[in-house]
């Protein structure tokens, strides 16, 4: 892993803590496992830049650069139950953490603030969005430009109907007119029906 300068301190209004991070896609999206899923799929993309603040055997701090193969191959993320709701990452079983230190409280995990914000709009960002948008007819305000990642939302949708028991098959048009109506009435946006029917035979094969 790249390692940059050890320093005192992170830039704040470039980068957003860990936390602070999926609580603001808690409070966009609502359910935890879709936040969990949309960090995991754009972490490993490489489209969130992540760094990590590392607090050393000798008690300095270092900062390292977290790759695309990091989240891929050294942790895993999701929902923790344990000590109340919360999206989290573990390092899998025989990983070696920056700096090699194993012990996860050592360790502050930052992300790319500009991406966040771009994949959960803060509250001012929508509220500047609703206040352009262009009536529809009947007098109901037309939803948002689709700013969410809809595939990702899409896949994790699907993964909580399969832990359901749902059974999906790969020309499911039901599914794609549900899942369309989940993003009217949580986001007042959805995608075109026949991209979200055309989606699902690909999601379904990287899913099983």
């Amino acid at each position: 892993m790249a390692r940059r300068p050890a320093r005192q301190a992170v830039d704040l209004a470039r980068w957003i803590s860990w936390d602070d991070a999926w609580k603001q896609g808690q409070r966009v999206v609502g359910s935890l496992d879709l936040v969990a899923a949309q960090l995991r799929e754009d972490l490993v993309r490489g489209k969130i830049p992540a760094i990590d603040q590392v607090i050393t055997e000798d008690g300095k701090i270092e900062t390292f650069d977290l790759p695309p193969k990091f989240w891929s191959s050294t942790v895993r993320i999701g929902v923790e139950h344990a000590v109340g709701a919360l999206v989290g990452w573990w390092p899998k079983r025989g990983s070696t953490l920056p700096g090699g230190i194993a012990l996860k409280w050592k360790h502050t995990i930052f992300l790319g603030r500009e991406a966040i914000n771009a994949l959960w709009p803060t509250a001012q960002v929508a509220s500047a969005a609703a206040q352009g948008r262009k009536p529809r007819p009947g007098g109901r305000p037309s939803g948002p430009p689709p700013t969410h990642n809809w595939p990702t939302t899409l896949a994790a949708y699907i993964i909580m109907r399969v832990k359901a028991g749902d059974n999906i098959t790969e020309n499911d048009s039901k599914l794609a007119s549900e899942f369309c109506e989940h993003c009217s009435e949580s986001f007042d946006w959805q995608p075109e029906h026949s991209a979200v029917r055309d989606k699902i035979p690909d999601l379904l094969r990287l899913i099983r």
